[in-house]
């Protein structure tokens, strides 16, 4: 995976071994901006409404890198490490939008977004993974997730994510969203959890 990640950012992955003494791994990225993704402006505008978000994700840093984006753009960000702790923050409380990785232990973002599109069919949820642009060109959209964005990405290409995710939810779906909630403890609800190896 980071092989391709160095790849597509037009860099080079280097690597030197010693037995007895361990190995190094370089990574060589080029200064230059990269043009970003076609359609995305330089100086995309944030989303005029302000947003209440959940942000779900394993790595502590990246949740930090996001919500300081988001909240830049004034909208308010919880955050949750995983997707067992993002669902039971949906459960309490609705959200405008989800974010969330798409590699994680125990509940992945596939899991945690179909069992999100049980609770709220309508709700917009963009998921990041390393392998978007090979998502995106195969037309890959995992069951409730409303947008792919390809890892690492630039503060532009996530206010672009966020105004696709939520072209079509005007305010009366918005709003509709919120009142359609079944109780958090309905028989009908439910979340299974398949671990490979």
């Amino acid at each position: 995976m980071v092989y391709g990640i160095v790849q597509r950012h037009h860099g080079v992955l280097e690597v030197e071994s010693e037995p007895g003494s361990g190995t190094t791994f370089t990574i060589r990225l080029p200064i230059p901006p990269i043009p970003l993704e076609p359609g995305v402006q330089p100086d995309a505008p944030p989303l005029a409404e302000h947003l209440h978000m959940l942000v779900v994700d394993d790595e502590p840093s990246l949740r930090e890198i996001l919500a300081i984006f988001l909240a830049e753009d004034g909208h308010t960000v919880e955050t949750a490490a995983d997707g067992v702790e993002g669902l039971a923050a949906f459960r309490a409380h609705p959200f405008d939008l989800v974010i969330t990785d798409k590699a994680m232990p125990g509940m992945n973002g596939e899991q945690f977004s179909a069992a999100i599109h049980n609770l709220v069919p309508n709700q917009p949820v963009i998921m990041l993974t390393g392998f978007g642009d090979l998502m995106n060109a195969a037309g890959e959209l995992p069951i409730g997730v409303t947008v792919i964005l390809g890892k690492p990405f630039v503060h532009a290409e996530l206010r672009a994510a966020l105004m696709q995710a939520m072209t079509g939810m005007g305010q009366a779906a918005i709003a509709a969203k919120h009142t359609e909630r079944p109780e958090p403890d309905s028989p009908e609800i439910g979340v299974r959890t398949i671990s490979t190896l």
